[in-house]
């Protein structure tokens, strides 16, 4: 079984789910961009028995050079390693595929925190900046005292964070 073959299977199997209504239309273009991923770093004709951990790392480094955000990260990985292990218990696969280390989770240090650092209230609300569409900035508020941080998915530099007024900010 090819990793290209695999992932049209695992594809095809999903589609049957959002069409019974058990997952999303949004989670399974989720998977799909996920599957596509995996068939455009790996060798598309490549076995998946023959995957090995720095097959795994070369993945993982692929993922982060596209992302900034440690959720997203642990977002696609997961994603990721549904497609394989869904091969593994559909008996597609003779063995289930080594990760190593490459794709654990983030670790929780690198999340943005949701308590106030001033306070310690875990009462916070979560604004952004839109410009047209796109997404500028995030930034969490607390309810309590009223400090705000920003989120580790920044997209604005440090120096502007000041000058956005309370307009700016939209509720999420």
């Amino acid at each position: 079984m090819t990793v290209c073959e695999l992932c049209d299977l695992f594809l095809e199997d999903r589609d049957g789910d959002v069409q019974a209504g058990e997952i999303s239309a949004r989670h399974f273009a989720d998977l799909k961009r996920a599957a596509k991923f995996v068939v455009d770093i790996v060798d598309r004709r490549r076995p998946v028995e023959s995957l090995a951990p720095h097959d795994i790392k070369d993945i993982r480094r692929a993922i982060t050079l596209r992302t900034k955000s440690p959720t997203i990260l642990g977002n696609q990985i997961q994603r990721i390693r549904q497609i394989f292990a869904w091969g593994f218990q559909k008996f597609y696969c003779q063995t289930p595929v080594r990760y190593g280390t490459a794709f654990d989770k983030p670790p929780a240090s690198t999340t943005t925190p949701k308590t106030c650092q001033i306070c310690g209230s875990g009462r916070t609300a979560v604004y952004q900046t839109i410009n047209g569409h796109r997404l500028i900035s995030r930034v969490r508020e607390c309810r309590c005292c009223g400090y705000r941080w920003k989120t580790r998915d920044e997209l604005i530099p440090d120096e502007l964070f000041d000058v956005l007024s309370g307009n700016w900010f939209q509720p999420v």
